[in-house]
């Protein structure tokens, strides 16, 4: 049965590598300046992208939406396009 269970991540891996299921992208896709959110904090970060487009920063951001399996290629090609990565957290 565990088998079972793992085979059926696997196929989630690859259904996410294949559609790019698990994650959401926002912002200037050329940008030297990459923030990666999970959870709560995509809405704040996506007005903070824009009030810094407003005075001439272009930022982008990889909204995680999964971390189990964690979107790992998606991930790698948003780092290293990348300068400058911020894991934005929210954290009491």
């Amino acid at each position: 049965m565990s088998d079972k269970r793992h085979a059926k991540l696997n196929a989630a891996i690859e259904y996410a590598e294949n559609k790019g299921a698990f994650t959401r992208f926002y912002g200037d896709a050329n940008s030297q300046i990459g923030f990666i959110t999970w959870g709560s904090t995509e809405g704040a970060m996506q007005e903070a992208i824009d009030l810094a487009a407003q005075q001439g920063l272009d930022a982008s951001m990889l909204h995680v939406l999964l971390s189990n399996p964690l979107p790992e290629n998606e991930l790698r090609q948003f780092i290293a396009g990348k300068k400058y990565i911020v894991v934005a957290e929210l954290n009491y």
